[in-house]
């Protein structure tokens, strides 16, 4: 607002004479005043710096001005200034050719003032070794500390991004064609297809998925295809833009959707097409119903439940990052401080009570279950078993009796509460004066990760070992070709019975120790978890 922007006030300095009056002679007269120039005070070397100036008299009619520009923009993906608006020292005009650095795997790179390009290999911090991170590992690691690939591409170009496509390049890049080696033999489909295909080199599509989600909202069964597929794409240059679709499969209707995939209008068709326009930078979703939705009733898209014989429900202990698969629809725990001795030998606890908390968090479907309770023996619990029915989003806190058994009686264990939903089973454990978890050790052998497991408790042990590694570990039809080898399975579920010993065995597809390899060529770390309880050990890598 008029002069109460000091910058506004510091570009305003390093305009001409003629230049600046005519600028504020503009906003005298017309209230409003406009100007695209350049700030020539940029510190450290640094080439000036385009600023478009708004100034105006009252807040009203500065507002009026920046929707006008922001409105143009939106429509048309320009905003035109007249001749007086754009100071004549500025060089505004782009080249006719271009540059570009593309590459996989990171997100960084910059043009210096120098006109250098920087491609920023990583950042990396230690996980461990100071005072505010001693949670995160027992010992001290910096992840960094591996061989590593890198992969770039320069990219010369004729005229500017737009013309020389280079948003699709960096998608070739990064996603390439994969070649499946198969024989000949007879199917229903040509030579050559492609389920969708567009005209455009300004929009690309980047989902094609079932419409439907129910585990995304806490609905129980499974996806409902009669929603059809949902078709999504960006546009790219900044520019309004009308492109077509068109599908291999038969198309019964087309509508527009939001980001969550609800409807909101109708698409009309042209045969298995359709047209639609794109604002400049817009996001935009599509529901298709497609005449294929019956012939994939009953296909598995992918991993549908964890590889764990029950899902720890304070699964967040195990450090495990996300919800496991599904959301965690239901929910069991176990709450209580049971205290099992007393200050004199004389004497101890023999009777106490804890509570089983369950909730339904379904939207759709009652929770028909039975909490199953394990203790050790001679322990007795007063209901073992509580049948449940919840309504959908219902919950419930059950008081259970505890019997320790003779006061002399073992007083160390742990309570364990089991209940199902029909497809996972949910486990909670409650611990009573101390902590239970197996001994175990890690041993490198040739190809091989030997975790020996041992059981020192008088109850059964469930849990899992998982391997950490950097992605040069995982399989390249993950990551692409920064894969070195590959190490697997990942994550080995336990139960270990008492007194039991165990060993998880995770292969490697090359000899982990090469002739010439060094400690710094790849870090490896095993994982273990166990009754809301985490340990790590390092296997392998510069880790002291």
């Amino acid at each position: 607002l008029e002069d109460q922007n000091k910058y506004t006030q510091r570009v305003l300095e390093q305009l001409p004479e003629s230049t600046r009056r005519a600028f504020e002679s503009r906003l005298k007269k017309d209230g409003m005043a406009v100007l695209l120039t350049v700030d020539e005070k940029i510190p450290d070397g640094w080439p000036p710096l385009p600023v478009l100036l708004i100034s105006a008299k009252d807040s009203a009619a500065l507002r009026s001005r920046l929707e006008s520009l922001t409105e143009k923009i939106a429509e048309s993906g320009q905003a035109v200034l007249a001749p007086e608006e754009v100071d004549e020292r500025g060089h505004f005009s782009l080249d006719d050719y271009g540059v570009a650095l593309l590459n996989i795997g990171t997100e960084l790179n910059s043009v210096e003032k120098d006109n250098t390009l920087v491609h920023f290999l990583f950042h990396t911090a230690a996980w461990c070794g100071a005072s505010w991170e001693k949670d995160k590992l027992p010992f001290f690691l910096v992840p960094e500390f591996r061989r590593q690939r890198f992969f770039y591409s320069l990219y010369p170009h004729s005229g500017d991004v737009r013309q020389g496509h280079t948003v699709q390049k960096g998608w070739e890049i990064n996603t390439p064609l994969l070649a499946e080696e198969t024989t000949q033999h007879p199917g229903p489909l040509p030579e050559k297809m492609a389920f969708i295909q567009t005209d455009s080199n300004q929009v690309v599509l980047t989902s094609f998925k079932p419409a439907d989600n129910p585990t995304a909202t806490l609905h129980a069964g499974p996806v409902d295809l009669t929603k059809g597929v949902a078709l999504r794409g960006y546009e790219t240059w900044g520019d309004p833009h009308t492109f077509s679709v068109r599908t291999h499969f038969t198309l019964k209707g087309a509508s527009l959707a939001n980001l969550m995939e609800e409807k909101e209008e109708e698409i009309s068709l042209n045969g298995n097409s359709f047209e639609f326009s794109f604002g400049p930078n817009a996001i935009e979703t599509f529901l298709l119903k497609a005449e294929m939705q019956q012939t994939l009733a009953g296909t598995s898209l992918g991993k549908e439940k964890e590889n764990m014989p029950a899902l720890f429900s304070r699964f967040w202990t195990h450090n495990v990052g996300a919800a496991p698969l599904g959301y965690a629809p239901v929910g069991i725990t176990l709450l209580g401080q049971i205290q099992s001795k007393m200050h004199i030998d004389q004497s101890g606890v023999t009777v106490a009570e804890f509570q089983v908390g369950v909730v339904n968090n379904y939207v759709n479907r009652p929770l028909e279950t039975a909490v199953e309770i394990e203790v050790l023996e001679p322990w007795r619990v007063l209901p073992e078993k509580i049948e449940l029915s919840l309504p959908p989003g219902g919950h419930t806190i059950e008081t259970v009796t505890l019997d320790l058994g003779p006061w002399r009686g073992p007083k160390e264990g742990f309570i364990r509460a089991r209940l199902s939903d029909g497809a996972d089973v949910y486990e909670d454990v409650l611990e009573i004066s101390g902590t239970f978890t197996p001994g175990w050790k890690t041993n490198l052998k040739e190809n091989q990760i030997i975790v020996t497991l041992e059981n020192p408790w008088r109850q059964k042990l469930t849990g899992a070992v998982e391997i950490i590694s950097p992605t040069e570990a995982w399989p390249e039809s993950i990551i692409g070709k920064t894969s070195i080898l590959e190490i697997g399975p990942r994550l080995v579920p336990f139960e270990l019975e008492p007194g039991e010993t165990k060993q998880v065995v995770f292969r490697a597809s090359l000899p982990l120790r090469q002739p010439g390899t060094r400690d710094d060529d790849l870090w490896i770390i095993a994982k273990l978890m166990c009754n809301g309880h985490v340990d790590y050990k390092p296997v392998m890598g510069r880790i002291r």
